[in-house]
């Protein structure tokens, strides 16, 4: 334990005597449970096909894809580590859809600040079942305050920078049209303006 907490410290480039004076939270998921530990005990916060967790920077709040095991339905929600408890609870089914039948889910939500997420949102299949990234951001704060920052096919998935001050954004091509390139660029988080020109290239086959 306390070579670790030394690993930690050194990594963070603080003394490990400040490292112990202030609690390091971890947070995990196994098995669809997601688990939180401050280094002296794990706690179980939700046992519910938790498919992806991501700490927010001051380790006050969890935000994680849920899905109770409907299949239908999927969950963003936003835990509160001290107790918990859920804070706020996004539906998929409140996500706008292009026709009736559409079906959403979520995917790879990012912390931006400590109250700010954004996040993908993915088209569902039926039989057999798939999913397909929409390449729009939506951005979800604490109280719920839900809006889209780039629209269908004008986002990407998500690469945050150390700083937060900035995201690369990526798109997959198709490898079998030379037409639909990959593309990378990078957007400020607070503006949404686009800060460099976009870098595409051809596609690669997954199995190269």
């Amino acid at each position: 334990t306390i070579a670790l907490l030394f690993s930690v410290a050194t990594l963070l480039g603080i003394s490990p005597t400040a490292a112990q004076e202030s609690s390091i939270i971890a947070a995990w998921t196994f098995n669809g449970q997601l688990w939180v530990s401050d280094g002296t005990e794990a706690k179980l916060i939700d046992e519910g096909h938790v498919l992806q967790a991501t700490l927010s920077p001051d380790q006050r709040h969890i935000v994680a894809i849920v899905n109770r095991g409907n299949s239908q339905v999927d969950n963003l929600v936003i835990f509160d580590v001290e107790t918990g408890e859920s804070v706020l609870i996004l539906e998929s089914e409140m996500l706008p859809t292009s026709t009736e039948n559409e079906r959403l889910g979520f995917s790879r939500p990012i912390w931006i600040d400590s109250s700010t997420i954004w996040f993908n949102t993915i088209g569902l299949f039926e039989g057999p079942p798939g999913f397909e990234n929409r390449y729009d951001i939506y951005r979800v704060d604490l109280e719920g305050n839900l809006t889209e920052r780039f629209e269908v096919g004008t986002g990407g998935a998500m690469i945050l920078s150390p700083d937060r001050e900035k995201v690369a954004l990526t798109r997959a091509g198709e490898y079998q049209n030379s037409n639909q390139l990959s593309m990378i660029q990078i957007v400020d988080t607070t503006t949404g303006e686009r800060l460099s020109d976009v870098f595409d290239f051809p596609a690669v086959a997954t199995g190269s």
